[in-house]
């Protein structure tokens, strides 16, 4: 009966460990927002769509599954409203999270978008010099 219990309890699951909210890591000076198709991830307000700098934001998975059947393409960029240049391109798929082998770094500024699966981590931006030239 016990044997029983655990099976159940193992089979149940199995459903969040394949749905896992997908964490953004933000380790630069800069802001973090994403845009899928025309859509940018400020609109769902500053506290849930913006990546603040030094700080990480988990976005559940309810969201990936609205806007990305079966996968999508987002761009990255290091501003508060989908502002400027991306500084990457990322292709997530609605079960498997980040594809790290469809990552496009753009390399502007110096940033570096890396990770793969339910995490994803920004590095770099601006060096200090870069602002005063």
């Amino acid at each position: 009966m016990k044997t029983k219990q655990l099976l159940i309890l193992a089979i149940s699951f199995i459903p969040f460990v394949a749905h896992a909210d997908i964490t953004i890591d933000n380790h630069t000076s800069s802001p973090i927002t994403g845009k899928v198709g025309f859509i940018c991830s400020s609109y769902a307000g500053e506290s849930r769509g913006v990546v603040e700098p030094h700080n990480s934001l988990p976005i559940p998975q309810s969201i990936v599954d609205d806007y990305c059947k079966k996968e999508c393409t987002v761009k990255v960029y290091a501003s508060k409203n989908c502002g400027g240049d991306s500084i990457a391109t990322v292709v997530v798929d609605q079960k498997n999270g980040i594809d790290k082998n469809k990552i496009q770094n753009h390399n502007s500024e110096g940033y570096v978008v890396s990770g793969s699966g339910d995490h994803g981590y920004i590095d770099g931006g601006p060096s200090w010099y870069d602002w005063i030239f």
